[in-house]
């Protein structure tokens, strides 16, 4: 039967616009191009039959080949009789998997294997296609009709992709477990008589006297929480979120995250990918403004959530803002944490470390905060702007030392922060901008700061619902950090420690007590830990149950590519080609897949934004690198290229994304680590 399918795609590096289109016979195939097809194979039109121009294939591939002459004309050999054997095809097509090619030779040996795969289809196939006049047939039903799939992903197994279901499942719950609405009513008590509210067992009385700001990227929707409930005694308003936030809530269909129009509350959008920019300075001007102007008997409500810093950009003059856009800038490429940005972000801008509780005295404060910080310290999310400040301009200029960027840092800045040093009050610069009632260091009584919401409390409806869904949870840690790629291994060999203990059965085996050793000497793991999580295995073995792994906290990127991507991404990218690497020999040992212990791994962010793309994080399992592979990809090109997102967004039609849209909270990161055992 004659048929003709169209392949627009093939999801390779370099993307492919021409319309290659196949024509397949039973025993045949002929490659039919309406225009050049450049990517390896150099000016081919007409029609060409793959098995008599296999040279040609090959050959074109050779000059980027990156192995030696002898390995290239064994690698051929090899794939000319796989011509008529099909485990030497498998074995041309798995040394073709392991980077002896770059980029371009594989694209143009992946057009051959699938052409190969085409002819050599059995009689017997369930394959159904039609003619090209009544169907259309992508890259991936081709795989799936020649045997290569079990699931609607390329090269997965159903079980996997169904377990990949379970853990983006298990991350949507728990996010809904920390949205604004949900926290702001159950920490904020309002009176039977609507006249008084209580925060933390303190009252406080309403009269038409209440004041709102904000600043966050969760901060619209606990804005819209605290108007519903004493939006009578509001006067005025302004929050500060990321650009876009309104728009995105609208077009998904979350009006519950937008403020009425009648709402005295303001909004204004600013830092574009979570960087401080003009509108977010020009929101920070409004904010101080009318913290100057409340007073005694006034209430101030402060709403604050993660990337509250980049929409809070108040410099202290001479520091420009795009004195603190290059500061953050380099300290983010050279890996600082959140805390160590917000440490000299407190000495360079007078509305953080404690600067708008300063100017709104002597009115009382309430600030209600989503944490987006490892242990949940107040003093540094969102830089504190309410929270007296304890750091110094001596711990700024050694952090940039530490972080190798000293050179690179504006002179301004240095030059202020030395400066600042020798100031009497180190806490202050006094400066036309700074001035307040109150002096910076005095103790903030008048303010009562709230934590409404964290990664903890994510993480504990992350094992609620994993254990609905017949897994046993165990907490690993809520204060994750580190180089992402680092915590994506270790989290490889910790699910290989755990399958041993699964299937070995044995804690003194010398295989075990090797991954024991690597998971505390290098990634620092307690023995303590490790103890509480083989006697949860054991536990969970006797109830037949999988084992889920909850964490949580956030990781840091060193920037050394030039690709897209972020944390998540990154660290999902960086399990996947561990699990693959270290999970080989097992998978050597078990004969048929109903044997292997599945394991799949996901790592995403709460705000479901993940770096400067549109996805909240990955998700992959231990047939990740395989599957990609097979489309002619090179994961750990990509990863070295810190380009994740596009890795995990041309695998499979996007399996590998955690795709939640903006979700109007923020409490850092979670990560999960799913196992069954064999069945």
């Amino acid at each position: 039967m004659d048929t003709l399918l169209s392949i627009r795609h093939l999801n390779l590096p370099r993307k492919i616009n021409k319309v290659v289109r196949w024509h397949f016979q039973t025993k045949s195939c002929k490659f039919l191009s309406t225009a050049p097809y450049s990517v390896g194979l150099t000016n081919c039109k007409g029609q060409i039959h793959p098995q008599d121009h296999l040279d040609t294939v090959l050959n074109s591939a050779r000059s980027s080949h990156q192995s030696n002459d002898s390995q290239f004309n064994s690698f051929k050999s090899g794939l000319i009789k796989s011509e008529r054997n099909q485990n030497r095809f498998s074995d041309c097509r798995s040394l073709f998997s392991k980077g002896f090619f770059s980029n371009k030779a594989r694209a143009s040996l992946s057009v051959y294997f699938h052409s190969w795969s085409s002819r050599n289809l059995k009689s017997d196939s369930k394959m159904e296609l039609e003619s090209s006049t009544s169907k259309t047939t992508t890259i991936g039903d081709l795989a799936r009709s020649s045997g290569g799939l079990q699931s609607s992903s390329v090269g997965l197994p159903a079980c996997e992709v169904a377990m990949m279901k379970d853990a983006k499942e298990v991350f949507k719950h728990a996010v809904n477990s920390v949205l604004p609405k949900e926290m702001v009513a159950k920490h904020l008590i309002l009176d039977s008589s609507g006249d008084a509210m209580t925060v933390d067992n303190v009252k406080y009385l309403l009269n038409h006297n209440v004041y709102l700001v904000g600043f966050g990227k969760a901060v619209l929707g606990m804005a819209r929480a605290v108007d519903d409930l004493i939006g009578q005694h509001i006067v005025r308003g302004v929050v500060s979120v990321p650009h876009g936030t309104r728009k995105d809530f609208s077009n998904a269909g979350k009006t519950g995250m937008l403020l009425d129009p009648s709402s005295p509350i303001e909004v204004r959008e600013g830092a574009s990918n979570n960087m401080p920019d003009q509108p977010a300075h020009e929101a920070a001007l409004e904010i101080a403004d009318l913290a100057r102007s409340v007073g005694n008997g006034d209430l101030l409500v402060v709403l604050i959530s993660g990337g509250g810093s980049a929409l809070l950009p108040a410099p202290d003059p001479p520091i420009t803002l795009s004195d603190l856009l290059s500061v953050t800038s380099q300290m983010s490429r050279g890996g600082a944490t959140i805390s160590q940005l917000n440490t000299v972000r407190k000495q360079l801008d007078f509305l953080k470390g404690g600067g708008l509780a300063t100017l709104a005295y002597p009115a009382q404060v309430v600030s209600l905060i989503l944490s987006d910080i490892v242990g949940d310290h107040l003093d540094f999310i969102a830089s504190a702007p309410t929270v007296a400040d304890t750091s110094t301009p001596e711990s700024c200029l050694s952090l940039f030392t530490q972080l190798n960027i000293a050179d690179k840092v504006p002179k301004t800045v240095k030059d202020f922060l030395k400066e600042k040093s020798k100031s009497v009050n180190i806490g202050r610069v006094e400066n036309s901008d700074s001035l307040s009632k109150m002096p910076k260091s005095l103790e903030m009584s008048h303010v009562k700061n709230m934590l409404i919401g964290s990664n903890k409390i994510a993480c504990e409806r992350a094992c609620q619902e994993s254990c609905k869904m017949g897994y046993s949870p165990f907490v690993l840690s809520t204060e994750l950090e580190g180089e992402a790629k680092e915590i994506g291994k270790m989290f490889a060999e910790l699910a290989l420690f755990i399958v041993k203990h699964i299937v070995v059965l044995d804690d003194n085996s010398a295989d075990i007590k090797e991954i024991r050793k690597r998971l505390t000497s290098k990634y620092k793991l307690s023995d303590n830990k490790l103890d509480e999580i083989v006697f949860h295995v054991e536990n969970s073995k006797m109830a037949s149950q999988g084992i889920c792994i909850v964490a949580g906290g956030e990781t840091t990127v060193t920037v050394s590519g030039t690709g897209r991507g972020g944390r998540n991404q990154e660290m999902a990218t960086s399990a996947g080609l561990e699990l693959d690497k270290i999970f080989k020999e097992l998978r050597g040992n078990w004969n048929s897949n109903d044997k292997t212990p599945q394991v799949v791994f996901l790592s995403a962010g709460t705000d479901g934004q993940d770096g400067p793309t549109p996805a909240a994080g990955g998700v992959v399992g231990l047939h990740f690198v395989g599957s990609v592979n097979r489309m002619g990809l090179n994961p750990r090109l990509y990863l070295d290229n810190n380009d994740s997102f596009t890795l995990l967004n041309s695998w499979a039609d996007g399996v590998g994304l955690v795709n939640t849209g903006l979700t109007g909270t923020n409490v850092m990161d979670l990560q999960l680590l799913m196992i069954k055992r064999p069945t």
